[in-house]
C-alpha cells in the first residue's frame, strides 16, 4: 500500500513539474481534461493549481 501511494505521489509531482515547467511558460496545449483547463486559463485567466 505504501509503495502505491509513493508511486502515485511521485507521478503527480512529475506531472506538476511538467505543467508548470514546460506547458505554461511556453503556452503549449495538452490533450484531454488538462488541455481544457489550460484553454480556460489562457482565454479567461483562470488559475491553474492551488496557488
Amino acid at each position: 500500500m505504501f509503495k502505491k501511494i509513493t508511486v502515485i505521489g511521485f507521478g503527480s509531482t512529475l506531472i506538476g513539474v511538467g505543467i508548470n515547467g514546460f506547458l505554461l511558460p511556453f503556452h503549449l496545449f495538452n490533450g484531454g481534461v488538462m488541455g481544457i483547463g489550460l484553454l480556460l486559463k489562457y482565454l479567461w485567466g483562470f488559475k491553474v493549481g492551488l496557488r
